[in-house]
């Protein structure tokens, strides 16, 4: 019943009861009829069993509405502390007759763009809703401090009772989760999974090879990560038995894994390369099988009244389901507007309770790829490219300098091959099949190839003219880069994280395929230097992905590893003696500009330079490892466009995060 009906029926009693009181003093219930007490003294003899029944049962009325009144005065003032609203939610959170009721948690500091996380803050709620852990950029004390540079990272946990906020961990952290025993935090970091107490303390660290994204609690003794293949592993922190659940698959991820309450299953975001919305999936424990639950959702939670609650285009959305069965049983809706997170890397700045209790940060969908791209030289400058809104990907510079070739992605997750002439402002489309990816030029920059997912790849005309054909016929086979001094295309054929690579020559009107480097491990992004002397490319023989240099053709002639902590995307100058690599700091999504200078003074051995660091924190697109252009100069480069910079003064010095108790009846 709503709460009006409790609060009436209360009132009557408190009313009714000295009234009730009064009337049976001066009144007596007879076989007769309703007497005065003197009237019915009378009478008293012949009918003292019936009255002293009839005053034993009024008696019992009398004492039972008495304890109601007790119950509903001690349970509504005496049973816990009256401003504890975790206490009020507590009591109320079982029964719809309580009231939504919203407010603010203000938060005195500035909240700047988390590097690496693209929001203001990640958050974490204790089940009975009195403790929020959130993660804020630190607050810079030493004005001389350059505010420029990358600031550090604090877990903060904020006590909702007393409204007190103190640090827990400074220094670099990720999104934090709270263990089923409640005593517990999980957070992933750049070399590992760091798990800590509630009260700070690190308690362990775990060198598994994660990527820098949202892990889960399995059970108590029992965690899911995301590896950085993207697959989805369990490892256990008693026996240290790391085992993958959930492969990555061809040309996409598995992330964010959530474990349902029953234990049986796990919920997690699946992305597909190219498209632009993600499915949350279902894994089963006891059969290993899958299934999709939700087109078009990513960041999935299970919330005890029986729903899953997701992101869908900057809001929460909630669909009913059946834990039990582990099958939704309604359609979804929309339950909360407007909630910061971001589009592609799968966070949001929201978390609930068990009680009902909900937390979240508004704000907007900060649309990663849409940010467009952007000149930086050497000495920090930068120049922004004027493209039209949308969102772009793979940037590739013409050899004369003059274009830039990327690939469009569409709402609807379509893709095309376009041309922007950097001197006119204008942008042309060069392909018209809706799936095309990955453009490369050709050695003169007259032709282009590019991708198509399960048809190999294909040439096109630069300027637009003629028909695109197929020159090469691969589910797999993805383009490259050409070598300037034999004309050769050099592309990747097989699955990621097992792919070898071949070449392409053009030889008497036919395209002939020629094995390169074929290796166990995975190897990519393969470059030939312009003198043509050397190939660099990325290998994990290490364990990891670095930097190695090759003699070109005749790769027997030696090896050398170029990179020391983590390499990937090679490029060269064009002058040949300096050569640029992607150095990844969580691996996606951000990473540093590298480059070596490369001496050949005999054409048979190179003598490397030590890696230098030349951009810091560049944003990296985490679903293709293709993140940057060199110009001829290899004095300016092209890179997307700066998040950071995008949210100078949209932060606050008086953030503020939306509180929504009892919020479950809202779902239901």
């Amino acid at each position: 019943a709503p709460a009006w009906v409790n609060q009436t029926v209360t009132l009557l009693l408190l009313l009714g009861f000295p009234i009730a009181l009064i009337l049976s003093w001066a009144y007596e219930v007879t076989p007769e009829g309703v007497k005065t007490d003197a009237a019915a003294q009378a009478n008293q003899a012949s009918i003292t069993n019936t009255s002293n029944t009839d005053r034993k049962l009024i008696y019992a009325t009398f004492g039972l509405v008495l304890v109601v009144v007790v119950i509903q005065l001690s349970d509504r003032f005496f049973s816990g502390d009256a401003n504890d609203p975790v206490s009020t939610l507590s009591n109320n959170s079982n029964t719809l007759a309580s009231s939504v009721m919203r407010s603010s948690i203000i938060l005195d500091r500035e909240l700047g763009i988390i590097a690496g996380i693209n929001l203001s803050t990640v958050l974490a709620l204790t089940a009975d809703g009195s403790r929020l852990i959130f993660m804020t950029l630190a607050q810079q004390q030493d004005p001389q401090i350059d505010q420029t540079q990358q600031a550090d990272t604090q877990l903060l946990s904020r006590n909702l009772i007393t409204q007190e906020t103190r640090v827990l961990i400074d220094g670099i952290s990720g999104p934090p989760a709270i263990s089923p025993d409640q005593e517990r935090l999980l957070m992933p970091v750049p070399d590992g999974i760091v798990i800590a107490s509630l009260e700070g303390d690190i308690l362990q660290n775990l060198d598994v090879d994660n990527i820098f994204a949202p892990a889960g609690w399995l059970s108590d003794s029992e965690i899911l990560y995301t590896a950085r293949d993207l697959s989805i592993h369990r490892l256990s922190l008693v026996g240290g038995l790391d085992e993958q659940l959930i492969p990555a698959g061809p040309f996409g991820a598995s992330i964010y894994p959530h474990a349902l309450p029953n234990g049986e299953a796990i919920l997690y975001v699946r992305s597909q390369a190219g498209a632009r919305s993600p499915n949350i999936e279902l894994y089963k424990l006891t059969d290993a099988s899958t299934k999709t639950l939700i087109i078009n959702g990513s960041v999935p939670k299970y919330a005890a009244s029986g729903h899953i609650v997701f992101l869908r285009a900057g809001d929460l959305w909630a669909i009913p389901f059946d834990s039990e069965r582990l099958e939704t049983t309604g359609a979804a809706a929309r339950v909360v507007g407007g909630v910061q997170s971001t589009s592609s890397l799968n966070y949001a700045a929201y978390d609930f309770s068990a009680t009902g209790r909900l937390i979240y940060m508004p704000g907007v969908l900060i649309l990663e790829a849409e940010r467009g791209f952007e000149w930086r030289d050497r000495l920090g400058n930068f120049e922004t490219i004027p493209l039209p809104v949308g969102e772009y990907q793979q940037p590739e510079i013409s050899p004369d300098g003059k274009s830039l070739a990327l690939a469009l992605i569409q709402p609807d997750g379509s893709s095309d091959i376009h041309v922007y002439d950097l001197a006119r402002g204008t942008l042309g489309k060069r392909t018209f099949s809706g799936n095309a990816l990955r453009p490369k030029w050709n050695v003169d920059g007259t032709q282009l190839v590019y991708q198509i997912p399960e048809q190999g790849i294909w040439l096109v005309n630069a300027d637009g003219t003629g028909q695109a054909e197929q020159i090469y016929n691969s589910r797999s086979a993805r383009p490259g880069s050409f070598s300037a001094i034999d004309g050769k295309l050099h592309y990747l054929e097989g699955q990621p994280g097992a792919a070898n690579i071949n070449t392409l020559s053009y030889r008497d009107g036919v395209w002939i395929s020629t094995p390169l480097i074929e290796s166990r491990f995975n190897v990519w992004g393969a470059a030939v230097s312009p003198n043509g002397r050397w190939i660099a490319y990325s290998s994990t023989e290490s364990g990891r992905n670095e930097i190695y240099l090759n003699p070109y053709p005749n790769l027997d002639g030696g090896k050398w590893q170029i990179s020391t902590q983590l390499g990937r995307e090679p490029r060269w100058s064009a002058a040949g003696d300096e050569l640029f690599f992607i150095q990844p700091i969580f691996d996606f999504p951000l990473g540093d500009l590298m480059s070596v200078a490369i001496n050949d003074p005999d054409g048979i051995a190179p003598d490397p330079g030590t890696p230098i660091r030349l951009f810091s924190n560049i944003g990296l697109n985490p679903t293709f490892p293709l993140n940057y252009a060199v110009a001829d100069d290899g004095e300016r480069f092209i890179f997307y466009k700066s998040l950071q910079q995008e949210s100078e003064g949209a932060a606050s010095s008086n953030s503020s995060l939306t509180v929504v108790e009892n919020w479950f009846a809202d779902l239901n």
